[in-house]
């Protein structure tokens, strides 16, 4: 890929947001890899299984956006029978994304969520679109359709939309601007994590793809993971950029997984089938067993995500070209479940990208034409059903 992702997928769609702990699976049997760099893999696999139980949970799950209008956002009817689909499918969870908003990618001001009014340049107050009485009852919505909840937070910039910047070039230019920016983000996660508490969600992830503020800032990280520990009782990670952050993460140790957004590119031609995708994600696998093996914590991908064309697994994150092929986006989700099933510290993947009101969403449909990131009513349905009934048996 290009230096540092063009653009993130976390933050491709303007105003747009996108669950941890799910369902209990005995038994789950995964299939053996493909043939790929068999006798490195093969070695791998046969120490974990010698060393490590079998999961006790599989998050079989998709990032939920938010659809910023009234009546089609989080909480609504839309919502509802969104997630019916969902759960007749095989899901067992969804994380729910909140957005907070800043002009630039390096302002001090963050704002547009209950306590931190201000004008973002996309609003003046808070989001109209979300209070939280919406939040609160698309929490429930899922719970009452058997689905475990990951609250997972976000940002968004007016400068995201040309797609120079995302979260990662996140920063602010002088320590004075970096303390107002971090007063402001701690308010922010401590607020909704004390909405997760209260509307009892399984899961909570303390910030996406912050690539210079965890690097740069790390202490304060550990104290909020604290602060969030004293709010919310379940499970707390953070959802790491693929590049290179999710490697250098200092403070994994005071977290209960290791998240990635997981858009690794995968060496393989245009239409490349499902063995030699699973071989393309080998030394993948080398390099996020060595950093498991560093910290002794199950890893999560917290985003993955293939749009429905002939080469989407070849840079993941990009949002246009390709020749439109429903197919290859099946293959792909069929290699990345044989290719990570076997290593019992995966605990599953959170796809990219379903919406509180799909038919409300051109982003969901790539423009129209089908090409987008949609595995809804397309071949990979009967890849995700075949692959969650295997993993998470009813």
């Amino acid at each position: 890929m290009l230096p540092l992702r063009t653009p993130s997928l976390t933050m491709l769609i303007p105003l747009l947001a996108a669950c941890l702990l799910a369902v209990a699976c005995s038994d789950p049997n995964p299939s053996p890899t493909a043939d790929g760099d068999a006798d490195a893999d093969a070695e791998v696999r046969s120490d974990e299984a010698a060393a490590t139980p079998q999961p006790d949970f599989y998050h079989l799950g998709t990032n939920f956006a938010h659809i910023h209008r009234r009546g089609r956002g989080y909480g609504s009817e839309s919502a509802a029978v969104a997630l019916d689909g969902l759960a007749d499918l095989g899901f067992n969870c969804i994380a729910i994304t909140p957005f907070a908003y800043q002009k630039t990618h390096d302002s001090p001001t963050l704002a547009g969520f209950t306590g931190r009014p201000g004008d973002a340049g996309f609003f003046r107050g808070t989001d109209p679109s979300l209070t939280d009485d919406d939040f609160t009852r698309q929490i429930q919505q899922a719970h009452d359709r058997g689905l475990r909840v990951m609250v997972k937070p976000h940002i968004w910039s007016g400068d995201f939309h040309q797609g120079d910047q995302w979260h990662g070039t996140i920063t602010q230019n002088t320590p004075e601007d970096h303390a107002q920016w971090w007063n402001a983000y701690r308010g922010y996660i401590l607020h909704y994590a004390q909405l997760a508490a209260d509307a009892q969600a399984d899961g909570f992830c303390v910030g996406t793809e912050l690539v210079l503020v965890t690097r740069d800032h790390p202490d304060q990280w550990r104290t909020l993971i604290r602060d969030v520990r004293n709010i919310f009782p379940g499970h707390v990670t953070y959802a790491a950029h693929w590049e290179t952050e999710w490697e250098a993460v200092p403070f994994w140790n005071d977290l209960d997984s290791i998240g990635v957004s997981a858009y690794f590119p995968l060496d393989a031609p245009p239409g490349a089938g499902v063995d030699d995708l699973v071989t393309a994600w080998q030394p993948w696998i080398r390099r996020v067993t060595a950093v498991q093996r560093a910290f002794d914590k199950p890893v999560i991908f917290l985003e993955v995500g293939y749009r429905n064309v002939d080469d989407a697994h070849r840079e993941p994150w990009l949002y246009r070209g390709g020749q439109l092929d429903p197919d290859q986006q099946a293959r792909a989700y069929d290699a990345l479940f044989t290719a990570w099933a076997p290593h019992p510290w995966w605990r599953g993947a959170y796809l990219w990208k379903s919406f509180t009101d799909p038919a409300a969403s051109d982003h969901n449909r790539g423009g129209g034409d089908g090409s987008g990131f949609t595995f809804l009513d397309n071949p990979t349905a009967a890849v995700l059903r075949r692959w969650f009934q295997r993993l998470a048996p009813p």
